[in-house]
């Protein structure tokens, strides 16, 4: 199974955000938390996820190309709605118009 086949694509804010009058670090979380939960979980083939954020990860393209890629063409995607973004939601309505299934979203 190829690499790319096995992303779970990240969808949420980076950084420390301030939600609901309370400061989250939210690198912090997709680090202690997601990823691990990310690479935990595994394909129908049995292979294990890889978690992708555009933020993190090292590109030599247009990271908005890249993300747009990754929005649409990973095997998951995994967003987190926490911080009420706007450019979560955005990323969401992209990966809904390319796949209408295979998102998880988490609040």
């Amino acid at each position: 199974m190829a690499e790319r086949e096995r992303i779970c694509f990240v969808i949420m804010p980076f950084g420390r955000k301030s939600v609901g009058g309370t400061e989250v670090d939210f690198n912090a979380i997709d680090s202690n938390i997601f990823e691990h939960a990310i690479r935990r979980a595994t394909t129908a083939e049995g292979a294990s996820l890889i978690p992708a954020r555009t933020d993190v990860d090292a590109f030599s393209s247009s990271i908005h190309q890249e993300m747009l890629e990754r929005i649409m063409d990973s095997r998951m995607a995994f967003a987190d709605i926490s911080g009420l973004n706007s450019n979560v939601f955005y990323e969401i309505a992209v990966r809904h118009n390319a796949q209408a299934s295979g998102t998880v979203v988490f609040r």
